[in-house]
């Protein structure tokens, strides 16, 4: 990145849970509707102070209970960087959702909002908070 010659491989993905021996464990949510998420127009929507101050939920949810289509967002709701949590076997099969495998298993995990604070969301509040931090389509696995 930034015009270096050289990665560190180690870090170029995350590791595989709380088993994992190799990578980091944060991912970052830098654009809202995921990595590279677009617009209905086709553009690319980065978290900056501008886009996370003006931005408007469009994505609807199936299968759960939160809508926020239309609806503001607030610096205090936009994730930016969380604990890394990618699906992966029977311990792990949720991506974005606190499950056994994971870092800190199913209790919930850390998350860094826009506005600078950090906390720490119970398994409970995660979709919700989730779908508010990243304007993404969120399904568990048990209802896939």
């Amino acid at each position: 990145m930034h015009e270096n010659n050289f990665y560190i491989l180690e870090l170029l993905n995350n590791a595989a849970g709380k088993i994992g021996t190799n990578g980091h464990s944060y991912e970052v949510a830098g654009f809202f509707k995921g990595q590279n998420g677009t617009s209905t127009e086709g553009v690319n929507i980065r978290k900056t102070q501008k886009s996370v101050n003006g931005y408007l939920y469009s994505t609807p949810q199936a299968g759960n209970h939160y809508n926020f289509v239309g609806q503001p967002s607030s610096p205090s709701y936009v994730w930016i960087v969380y604990d890394a949590d990618d699906a992966a076997g029977t311990d792990r099969p949720n991506e974005d959702y606190p499950d056994p495998g994971d870092n800190h298993g199913s209790e919930g995990g850390n998350v860094v909002f826009a506005d600078g604070h950090a906390e720490w969301v119970p398994q409970k509040k995660y979709v919700g908070s989730f779908i508010r931090g990243t304007d993404e389509r969120h399904v568990l696995a048990a209802t896939k």
